[in-house]
């Protein structure tokens, strides 16, 4: 039933019937998983909510009830997000940055890559230029980004050249 949802292009699945049914079972259960930790994160975060005055200590507090993990993630940019926390890449890091402390909170629990995440607004770090050494890797895939796109489309004007003048 699922294979058919899906539709014909199912080949990205498994070569085989029996991959592809595999794979899609996967998929099937940790749909289910994500779905179930949504709802707990719904209750986690209602229990937050519910202590007065709200703020962000109260996720610390709760998660301490409840036995959780609460993590504070290092210093992040708008373009980035958060890089020791997998929010997914749909998700617009931005949109962090309009947290406050007199709203702390998102609306919602976020559906990340790996998990779902209560959020909550912990302080503003002053802006500051990170040393080479601390971006290093984000520097390099840029550049290299950069150079790709370049090539793409030098080759693609050179191939509209040939095109027409063919």
């Amino acid at each position: 039933e699922a294979i058919m949802r899906l539709g014909t292009n199912t080949l990205r699945y498994g070569k085989t019937a029996a991959e592809a049914r595999a794979k899609i079972g996967d998929i099937l259960v940790e749909g289910h998983a994500m779905s179930n930790a949504y709802v707990q994160a719904l209750d986690f975060q209602k229990a937050v909510f519910d202590k007065t005055p709200v703020n962000p200590d109260n996720l610390a507090a709760t998660a301490k009830e409840k036995g959780l993990d609460l993590k504070i993630s290092k210093p992040f940019d708008k373009e980035y997000g958060p890089m020791d926390i997998n929010l997914g890449s749909s998700f617009p890091a931005s949109s962090l940055f309009e947290l406050k402390e007199t709203d702390p909170f998102t609306p919602q629990p976020i559906r990340g890559g790996d998990g779902v995440y209560v959020v909550a607004f912990n302080k503003m770090t002053p802006s500051r230029i990170p040393p080479l050494e601390e971006i290093h890797s984000r520097v390099v895939a840029d550049y290299k980004y950069l150079q790709a796109m370049q090539l793409a489309r030098q080759n693609g004007s050179a191939f509209g050249q040939m095109a027409t003048n063919g």
